[in-house]
């Protein structure tokens, strides 16, 4: 960690950043970064890509296959779509029980 924090403030990009639009493919969970980033910045981010460099770097290395990784990546996609139609296929909290179990 203390590495990736010296790179990012040595200006050479974040090892951690949002997935483009982490709305799992639901056009009303949309993150408009454009509404707290600037365009130049998203450009920024998009070139720094750390998962798509960790995906390029094992795969160098021999430990995956772009075709597994594509295969992991669609089954990831497609749970947390699922995950998300079943969210909202759920009733509404009940008010009441807001404060269920809070002690602090």
């Amino acid at each position: 960690m203390q590495e990736a924090v010296e790179r990012a403030r040595r200006g050479e990009g974040a090892d951690l950043d949002r997935r483009e639009g982490m709305a799992h493919e639901l056009a009303h969970l949309e993150d408009n970064q454009l509404k707290y980033r600037t365009k130049e910045e998203i450009a920024d981010a998009a070139e720094q890509r750390p998962i798509e460099r960790f995906r390029s770097w094992l795969i160098e290395r021999g430990w995956l296959t772009a075709d597994d990784s594509d295969r992991l990546q669609a089954e990831c996609d497609q749970e947390a779509s699922d995950a998300a139609d079943w969210a909202e296929q759920q009733p509404d909290p009940i008010a009441e029980d807001a404060l269920t179990n809070v002690f602090a």
